[in-house]
């Protein structure tokens, strides 16, 4: 029974609240709104003019910040960074928290002109020194035993014999008497020439051959490692020569190799060769050689299906000592297919004859294309109109390749240490899908122009061929992250191909690209230790030198949620969660990564509330100091190309999939509010996005808010219906 008697009306309980709010509610103010372009400022400020020491304990400079990083055994935050740099103890702790651990990793990423070179160590016919066990490589975390006579990895704690080379005595520090004098005991960055055992090796032969080679099998298992050569295709079909594309091509490639006058210098590496190919249904070959007078001469390969090589002679040559053939034939091709009417072009097959010339050495490969590849290798159908699978159990098929071919030559190019960039500049649909999947494996990169106009377009392909040839790049790679006991790798985001042992591969690799690790714990980790991670990349250098650049971070290890959160990093948490809500598109629908995407920034603010302002009242709106700006974040995250569900097709689809992949720099602020759209929108100045990138600094950024607005009346598609719009004021 109840209290209050036969009345079948239960009273509610009275409402904590009080009475109803009575009057206007108060505006919100804008100011007190986090904003990323505030939190930005002031950290510029901060570190303008004070130098980064990369010890343990400190919180980096936000990735926007253009800072001076001294690297004191841990590497800087320019080349790894972590989503917390406070490693939770146990797993239990981690899912508490709910902030990822992952590491962003740039290998190359380019220095401020203040910091100290990396340093490069020379180690003779007997390599680095490595552990025994894991095979990681000594670093300034390791400790040294029986008076130097072993040392004691930081990773898996094994004990190691040093070489009779590499031995020194220790002094009464327990340190080697040589400690200042070795950059790898010193540094958490650093690059050691390798010998002969490290050299690229051949790849074993395909079950399903490319291309019939023209050179005899290898003799030996390696290859000797060279200078990187430079595969140029042109698609000279009629799209291509109708709309520009092709003459914009040749021009900014005789730019990029010659200048232009005294405003514009050449920016060709001195050491490198260049091969020139031409395709639309047949494969064109030219000689350059210098001695030859007149236009270079003309191979044709007419069998698109059965590609071969006709000849290596004249096939790669110094652009200094062919510099009247080249400049003949990037001026006269363009005139050359003037009045062509072949409209069909076999990019597949090209790609597969650039992977023939560059076969058993590697290098480069960058193709202008402009029409659907239906005939060669790789042949697709015509698009049709699928618009309408968004939001149907079909939509994941969008950013999935139609045909396994463009995988193989995707595949094969990474083991021959071949990357492939691509400048597609198609009027039509095209499946970039699968044609991009080429970019994503090998570790090249995509640049797509819709509708080609040479006058709006011009200037942003030839800013970003420059860019594309004149940064940092390395070739023929194999990398592999190791991780300290009690901890354990269990993915990996990025463009490369990943092997049967579980290394990363890339035919090149350049001071843009990112890799991101996902970690997860083995075992409980004793806080009274650090925890490390060690990432270490075989390369070739592009003069020809073959290296393996190291990198180290030791973190801290913590018991507490307040000190995971205290020194969580929101660039590289933003930076893994939506690499890894990209990775999700071919497997789930864009609603649900959405819901995903929400449900994992609640969870973060939630545990925060939870585990470390337990005691605030509960109307109060708590947020940690490193996730203010994470809902700002996620939303924007939700209305880039890739997750905002609104595409056309299986083109821009492609296209947006694979440029995230491909986006190198954990500098989200940059391409989460900027957008994405720099590389999709035909009226977006492309130039910028390299002006920025030679700069390495992203611009100042103002903030906007409704009371900044003011509201105009605007009509929509010229009909009487009226919308208001906001014209915001600097």
């Amino acid at each position: 029974m109840y209290a209050h008697g036969a009345s079948p009306h239960i009273p509610q309980p009275p409402h904590t609240a009080g009475t109803p709010y009575k009057g206007l509610r108060a505006a919100i103010d804008p100011n007190q709104i986090p904003s990323p372009i505030d939190t930005i400022e002031v950290d510029r400020e901060k570190w303008e003019d004070e130098p980064y020491m990369t010890l343990p304990g400190k919180q980096p400079p936000l990735s926007t910040t253009d800072f001076v990083a001294v690297d004191q055994g841990n590497s800087s935050p320019r080349y790894v960074r972590m989503t917390t740099w406070n490693m939770p103890s146990t797993s239990r702790l981690a899912s508490d928290c709910e902030v990822p651990i992952a590491a962003i990793i740039q290998p190359f990423a380019d220095q401020d002109p203040r910091e100290e070179p990396v340093p490069l160590v020379g180690t003779g016919q007997i390599g680095p020194a490595r552990c025994e066990r894991c095979r990681g490589y000594i670093n300034p975390w390791c400790t040294w035993l029986a008076g130097g006579a072993r040392w004691k990895c930081n990773m898996c704690g094994h004990e190691t014999e040093v070489t009779p080379e590499y031995y020194c005595n220790l002094d009464a520090s327990f340190l080697r008497l040589d400690h200042l004098q070795r950059p790898e005991l010193n540094k958490g960055t650093v690059d050691f020439v390798v010998p002969e055992e490290y050299w690229a090796p051949h790849p074993p032969p395909s079950i399903r051959p490319l291309y019939c080679s023209p050179t005899p099998p290898p003799l030996t298992s390696s290859r000797k490692p060279e200078p990187m050569d430079f595969v140029f295709a042109f698609d000279v079909s009629q799209e291509a020569v109708r709309t520009g594309f092709l003459q914009t091509g040749c021009d900014a490639l005789l730019e990029l190799l010659f200048g232009r006058g005294d405003t514009v210098p050449p920016c060709f590496p001195p050491s490198s060769r260049i091969a020139i190919l031409a395709f639309d249904r047949t494969l064109q070959f030219h000689n350059l050689s210098p001695d030859r007078v007149g236009q270079p001469p003309i191979l044709v390969v007419p069998d698109v299906d059965d590609v071969f090589l006709p000849s290596t002679e004249g096939l790669f040559v110094n652009p200094v000592d062919s510099r009247n053939a080249i400049t003949d034939l990037l001026t006269a091709l363009p005139k050359r297919f003037e009045q062509t009417y072949e409209t069909e072009a076999a990019l597949g097959s090209a790609l597969s004859a650039s992977l023939a010339a560059l076969a058993g050495r590697g290098g480069s490969v960058v193709v202008f294309s402009a029409t659907l590849p239906t005939i060669g290798c790789g042949a697709l159908e015509p698009l049709v109109d699928e618009s309408t699978v968004y939001g149907t159990d079909k939509e994941r098929t969008l950013f999935e390749p139609r045909a396994e071919t463009w995988k193989d030559i995707g595949e094969q190019c990474a083991s021959e240490g071949v990357g492939v960039s691509m400048f597609l500049g198609m009027g039509r649909p095209i499946d970039v899908a699968s044609i991009g999947l080429v970019s994503s494996l090998s570790g090249g990169e995509l640049y797509f122009y819709p509708r080609f106009n040479p006058t709006r377009d011009g200037l942003g392909l030839a800013s970003q061929l420059r860019r594309l040839v004149s940064r940092t790049t390395v070739y023929s790679c194999s990398m592999r992250v190791r991780c300290s006991t009690g901890l354990r790798i269990t993915k990996q985001y990025g463009n490369f191909y990943e092997s049967a042992a579980a290394d990363m591969e890339f035919g090149t690799i350049d001071a843009d690209k990112t890799i991101t690790v996902a970690l997860d714990h083995a075992r409980t980790l004793d806080d009274r230790q650090y925890a490390f991670i060690q990432s270490a990349i075989l390369y070739t250098t592009i003069t020809g030198e073959r290296c393996v650049r190291v990198h180290n971070i030791a973190l801290r290890v913590v018991t507490l949620a307040g000190n995971v959160f205290q020194f969580a990093d929101m660039d590289a948490t933003v930076s893994y969660l939506v690499r890894e809500a990209v990775s999700r598109l071919p497997s789930q629908r864009i609603a649900q990564i959405h819901e995903s995407l929400t449900e994992r920034c609640s969870l973060i603010l939630y545990a925060y509330r939870k585990f470390c302002a337990a005691a605030a009242a509960p109307t109060q709106l708590i947020l940690p100091e490193a996730f203010r700006t994470l809902p700002v974040y996620i939303l924007a995250m939700m209305k880039i190309k890739p997750l905002k569900g609104r595409m056309h097709g299986r083109t821009e689809a492609g296209v947006v999939l694979r440029v995230v992949e491909l986006i190198g720099s954990p500098n989200v602020y940059m391409w989460s509010f900027s957008g994405i759209d720099l590389f999709l929108r035909p009226h977006c100045p492309l130039a910028d996005l390299a002006v920025i990138r030679e700069c390495k600094r992203c611009p100042s950024g103002r903030r906007a808010g409704v009371s900044r607005a003011s509201w105009t009346v605007s009509r929509k598609g010229g009909g009487p219906g009226r919308s208001l719009r906001p014209c915001w004021q600097t």
